[in-house]
């Protein structure tokens, strides 16, 4: 018959196997399952061995410390009632009489079982970790345990639980262990030092034991190894009295019990000895080396031993140096050096569970960073050693090699090691205190690694034009970003690790890592930081805000306070950077707080600080810091959040904001004036932002800022701004604080219904004039600033969508230089080429243009930042000048400056061909035409000339290499009516398949790009107005070699963008194939008169008349040369000539000839040229006054009609010049482009991303702020 408890046993002793080092099964376990298995274990005697599969899952669990603290929580929630004989409040009698139980007694036997399964099981709850979280499950009190261990009558395997609960919970613990030692030292009654003398006996036994044990006993007992001990713990409570001989059991006594509780009590005595001269008043008879040093010598028998088990505990908790401590402290007398580490490895084998390598770079760090403690703290300023060296230790040369190799990876390591090492053992004070300024240290050098790099970029941030400074920081900060972003680095998860951690020098650091990380708006950061949950880090935040609320004193006075203040706000800085919503949301409480806010808390300390030291601001640079920040902070937090918003105007920002208006930087020196200039631009930004209409809500929220603004002290603020941007640097902060409070005041006035005028007029209390109350005494200079903020401040109309369903129209103010315009050229290709079938399509190929536009202006820009273009742009306005007049002026000296030759020079000549040819001058000879090559000139001709001409083919070579340069990036090398032709048959008509192929290759040869469509602004080499600057070039280089003919050629460029010009080549260029065709046309007819006439009229053809037909070419180049100049028939005769006799019919024959030449040929020919003109013209006047047509009667913008404004009252000029200004569009699309991304409000954001994906969605298509309730009836 089956044993039922045999049976039970062995399955349980299969799911310990299973469980065992199985940390993958081991983690799948719920709670519940957890729960259950604890249950079963407790509540059937049968089942009282699952108590030690729950030790085995505990040690399998990666992390484990959940789990303690969950079973240590389910112990004592059955401590009260089925546990409650054993682990109540009555149980230290029964407990010991349980203990002293022999096995006759079943009942005691099972008791036994449970008792010392559970007390194992919360050994193993406190071991390893740390204990802070299960402090109240206290079971046993120390008397107690000290009561138990001394017992004679108890047996060892009895006791060993309990040691392990002596040492785990009250020996290895952060709590003040002094209470601890003092009564184990002074327990005479107890005898604790008789138990360690105890100690030396099971040790001298177990090694005799092992020395005569048989080689292969003697071989499974060296081999164990420590993790491996834990199974015997299975067989302890199975076994009778003879179980304390057992050589398993006296192994995992010596290993888990004497080893732990031996190193813990030498080490905590040793430092209590240490800080105190007299110590608990420890019996004088007790001789402490007397009982230690013999511990001593027996445990470093084991070296000779090489017991694997007993070597690797006594390194893992140090257990030779904290008895070698303790001796050398008591009686100052050196003992042999204690075991090295490299001793101990030598007797463990190669796979041993700890990595040496990474141990011993702990623990060169470590010494490096004792040694350079004094450095990091600045006490000792002269050490040669400073921070620096150890951050070139880390400090990577390329970021390029794999991960493993890349030292800041090494350096992430280290700190994941050190976060372990302060979770594990329960750490004195000096060990923690050092682990934690290793791991601040360790912080402080990832900050740092990054730190560097993003120094190098944000102190010429302000100088780098957005696109420009996102390529340093792509070049400069991105790579070491991304790699510690990095999932195999992924340092964020550690870092948010540490963020409940007590020491607030550490927080500080990680708060210093987040910011570097997300610097400047990383958003893969911003990413990553949303998908591990901010309560935590949102918690730490808010505490330290919480702390500088109540400590602004401090802080204006004490740098670190400060330091930790302005990291905060940071952080708060690079998370909302970009706009992110879910975080803005969270800070305002609404998603994970539970109602606390982060916003507020910003508010109320920027008020705080502007309150309470208004008058020391402008003197404490952490102060304007601090301030700087917090409006910084302030800015991410609400843009675009209207709920934030209201959160920060409840909090009384504007009240910050009047502070800030109303200081004065008249007596400050320049660097503390550049802090003040940044903090007032911050806060007429903020205000600018609290201003945006992106809610319903806006406007009331308007009228509540209004109700609390100084507009008297924004007024004088403007002022001060202007004076600054007219007389000295920094302008760009001066510039764009000036422009944002101006705009703040318009969209104040935009939400009243009034113009702006009347909302300063009337602002201050009613008075009647605000200006003249305000710049009593400079009334003049204040006009001025007016004038110009009016001539500088632009506006669009956007629609703006806050969320899927909604839709505000709102107004977007930008600043745009006066000076700054679109050419007259731009503006009438854009009006004339734009598409207009459709509103949607008109506003479409409008930003198809935009981007056109913003292209060219990259390209300049780019252009510009090189020494040798910028200097060719700079100047080149000049340079056309010169060189306009300059081409008149040589034509004009050519013009009355150049005479013919003499008249002896001209007989000469004409003798000479009369000598020479016998006075006649045939087709072979070479003098039909006398070039004057030589003309007469007067004496200053030459010099001007050369002088002029030299100085008209420098211009000239300036001139066109402006004009490639400049245009190099819309230069299309493919012949224009190719292209265009290719374009046209691009589908593929089957009968032109070849004619297409062979106008492809030829279009190749000539050119490397492929065929494409027309572009906007594109350029093709082989057009006109670039082949002629290329002539222009040759014709001054030619005019100057000679005496000045070929400067004619050249008058031709001050036509060259001309409208008229332009528009006449427009003309040719659209009816250039109509001409071509009627050209060949009238070719071919000529032809075929060539052929009749050399075929029957051959001999009407006289030589004399310089008419000759001798060869059928000779015949068609005299047709096309009479027909065309005059007419066929009037120059050849009726006769041939003379002696043939008149006939009639001859005369009507040649009359049908003729008159069919005459009519096709230069009539109808010549004529349908002009007509095909003419109709060009009229076509194209046509198509310009249609589009007048349209842009007079139709906003280009919106669509909406004249006649729809008119009915209403409202001018439709004010509408298209001011509201609907499609010039401003353009402007602030390219405005837009000239700001960093991350410096967005909302609405540049919202246009920024419709631009990027090609949506005209923001365009108010029928829709006008001047008509509201407009409706579109089309």
């Amino acid at each position: 018959m089956i044993n039922k408890q045999r049976l039970i046993s062995s399955i349980i002793c299969l799911l310990n196997e299973m469980f065992f080092n199985n940390s993958t099964l081991c983690n799948k376990l719920s709670n519940e399952d957890i729960s259950n298995i604890f249950r079963t274990a407790i509540t059937n005697s049968e089942h009282h061995q699952l108590i030690i599969t729950l030790i085995i899952i505990i040690e399998g669990t990666i992390p484990s410390l959940p789990l303690q603290e969950y079973v240590a929580t389910l112990v004592e929630h059955h401590s009260n009632d089925i546990l409650k004989s054993i682990l109540g409040q009555e149980k230290e009698t029964e407990v010991i009489d349980i203990l002293k139980s022999t096995k006759s007694d079943t009942v005691q036997n099972g008791q036994l079982q449970l008792l010392l399964n559970l007390t194992h099981l919360l050994a193993s709850c406190y071991a390893k970790k740390c204990q802070v979280a299960i402090e109240s499950a206290e079971f046993y009190s120390l008397e107690e345990l000290i009561m138990i261990i001394t017992d004679d009558a108890i047996d060892d395997y009895k006791k060993l639980p309990f040691i392990r609960v002596l040492t785990w919970q009250h020996l290895v613990t952060e709590k003040n262990t002094s209470p601890v030692c003092s009564k184990l030292a002074n327990s005479e009654s107890y005898s604790f030092w008789k138990v360690l003398k105890k100690f030396i006996c099971a040790i001298k036994n177990l090694k005799e034991t092992i020395v005569s044990s048989d080689e292969m006993e003697k071989s499974q007992l060296i081999g164990f190894k420590k993790s491996d001990l834990s199974i015997c713990v299975l067989t302890i409570v199975r076994r009778d009295q003879s179980v304390s001989k057992d050589k398993d059991f006296q192994l995992l006594y010596i290993v888990e019990g004497v080893i732990p509780l031996l190193s813990a009590f030498c080490q905590e005595l040793f430092l209590h000895l240490y800080a105190e001269t007299k110590f608990f008043g420890i019996p004088e008879n007790t001789d402490i080396c007397g009982i230690v040093e013999p511990l001593y010598d027996e445990l470093k028998g084991f070296r000779g031993l090489k017991v694997h088990s007993v070597l690797e505990q006594m390194h893992e908790t140090g257990c030779i140096e904290n008895v070698k401590k303790l001796c050398n402290h008591c009686f100052k007398d050196s003992i042999e050096a204690p075991l090295s580490t490299d001793e101990i490895d030598a007797g463990i084998p190669n796979d041993e569970c700890f990595n040496a390598e990474e141990e011993n770079l702990n623990k060169k760090f470590q010494k490096f960073v004792t040694n350079y403690s004094y450095a990091y703290n600045e006490s000792r300023p002269n050490m040669e050693s400073n921070f620096e060296e150890l951050l070139k230790i880390f400090t990577d040369q390329e970021y390029t090699r794999k991960l493993d190799e890349l030292r800041v990876n090494k350096l992430v390591i280290v700190l994941r090691t050190l976060i372990e090492k302060q979770k594990e053992l329960g750490l004195h004070c000096i060990e923690r205190t050092n682990l934690e300024r290793m791991t601040s240290t360790t912080l402080k050098l990832i900050h740092a690694l990054v730190f560097k790099k993003v120094r190098e970029i944000d102190d010429k941030r302000n100088s780098l034009k957005p696109i420009e400074f996102q390529r340093q920081c792509k070049k400069f900060v991105r790579p070491l970003q991304a790699i510690l972003l990095d999932k195999e680095i992924d340092l964020v998860p550690t870092l948010f690790e540490l963020l409940r951690h007590p020491n607030d020098d550490i927080t500080d650091q990680i708060l210093a890592c987040l910011d570097v990380l997300l610097y400047p708006g990383n958003e893969e950061a911003q990413r990553k930081v949303m998908s591990l949950g901010v309560q935590s880090l949102f918690i730490c935040l808010q505490k330290k805000l919480k702390g500088a609320q109540d400590n602004l004193d401090k802080a204006k006075t004490g740098e670190s306070e400060s330091r930790n203040i302005t990291v905060v706000l940071d952080v708060l800085v690079r998370l909302c950077d970009g706009q992110q919503k879910d975080i803005q949301n969270a800070l305002s409480g609404t998603l994970t707080l539970h109602g606390s806010n982060i916003v507020s808390q910003v508010s109320f300390l920027l008020l705080g600080i502007l309150e309470g030291h208004a008058a020391e601001i402008l003197k404490e640079a952490d102060i304007i810091i601090i301030a700087q920040k917090a409006t910084k902070a302030l800015i991410e937090m609400c843009t675009g959040n209207h709920n934030n918003q209201r959160i920060a105007f409840k909090c009384q920002v504007i009240i910050s904001v009047n502070l800030v208006l109303d200081l004065d930087i008249g007596s400050t020196t320049s660097h503390e004036a550049k802090r003040f200039l940044e903090l007032k631009s911050s806060s007429l930004e903020l205000l600018e932002i609290m201003l945006e209409e992106i809610d319903e809500e806006s406007s009331k929220l308007a009228s509540w800022i209004l109700q609390q603004l100084d507009v008297s002290g924004l007024l004088k603020g403007m002022l001060q701004l202007w004076k600054i941007f007219k007389a000295s640097p920094p302008k760009n902060h001066s510039q764009n604080s000036l422009f944002r409070a101006y705009h703040a005041l318009r969209r104040i006035s935009d939400h009243q219904g009034i113009s702006i005028d009347e909302l300063v007029i009337h602002a201050n209390q009613g008075l009647a004039n605000t200006f003249d109350h305000v710049f009593k005494d400079d009334m003049v200079e204040a006009k001025k600033m007016w004038e110009d903020c009016r001539k500088w401040s632009r506006s669009v109309e956007v629609v703006f969508k806050p969320g899927s369903d909604r839709e505000i129209l709102t107004q977007a103010y930008f600043p745009c230089s006066p000076n700054t315009h679109l050419s007259q050229q731009e503006k009438d290709t854009i009006i004339l080429y734009i598409k207009r079938n459709t509103p949607q399509e008109k506003l479409s190929d409008l930003l198809k243009w935009t981007k056109e536009i913003k292209s060219n202006e990259e390209q300049k820009e780019m252009l510009s930042k090189s020494w040798k273009t910028s200097f060719i742009l700079w100047f080149y306005p000049t340079v056309h000048f010169i060189l306009f007049w300059l081409t008149i002026f040589l034509n004009l000296i050519v013009l009355f400056g150049i005479r013919s030759p003499s008249a002896a020079v001209t007989n000469n000549n004409n003798e000479a061909c009369s000598v020479v040819f016998n006075g006649t001058c045939n087709s072979s000879s070479p003098m039909h035409f006398q070039p004057i090559l030589s003309p007469d000139v007067p004496s200053w001709y030459m010099p001007v000339h050369y002088t002029f001409g030299s100085l008209h083919l420098i211009l000239a070579l300036w001139m066109v290499i402006y004009y490639f340069v400049t245009n190099c990036k819309n230069m299309r090398r493919s012949v224009y009516c190719i292209q265009k032709y290719l374009f046209k048959i691009s589908k593929g008509v089957i009968r032109r398949k070849r004619l297409h192929q062979f106008l492809c290759k030829l279009n190749l040869k000539i050119s490397a790009d492929k065929p494409k469509p027309k572009e906007y602004f594109q350029i093709f080499f082989f057009s006109f107005e670039p082949l002629y600057r290329i002539l222009f070039l040759i014709f001054s280089g030619l005019g100057l070699a000679t005496t000045g003919y070929f400067y004619c050629g050249c008058m031709l460029y001050l036509f060259l963008r001309n409208h008229v010009m332009f528009f006449i080549i427009r003309a040719l260029k659209k009816s250039a194939f109509q001409l071509l065709t009627v050209l060949l046309l009238c070719f071919i007819c000529t032809y075929i008169y060539a052929v009749v006439s050399f075929a029957f009229l051959q001999n009407y053809f006289s030589e004399g008349n310089d008419q000759f037909c001798n060869t059928l070419f000779e015949c068609f180049i005299t047709a096309t040369r009479l027909g065309l100049l005059n007419t066929l028939g009037l120059e050849l005769g009726i006769r041939p000539s003379d002696e043939y006799e008149p006939n009639f019919r001859l005369l009507i024959v040649r009359t049908v000839y003729d008159l069919i030449f005459f009519v096709v040929v230069t009539t109808l020919g010549l004529n349908i040229v002009v007509a095909i003109l003419v109709d060009r013209f009229s076509e194209m006047r046509e198509e310009r006054d249609k589009v007048t047509d349209d842009n007079k009667n139709r906003c280009l913008v919106c669509s909406i009609m004249k006649d729809d404004f008119e009915r209403k009252g409202q001018s439709f000029d004010k509408h298209i010049n001011e509201d609907h200004n499609v010039w401003n569009y353009i402007h602030f699309i390219l405005y837009i482009n000239n700001l960093h991304e991350n410096d967005y409000n909302a609405v540049e954001k919202y246009v920024s991303c419709q631009v990027e994906n090609g949506s005209i969605d923001f365009f108010p298509i029928f829709k006008s702020k001047s008509l509201p309730e407009y409706k579109n009836e089309e």
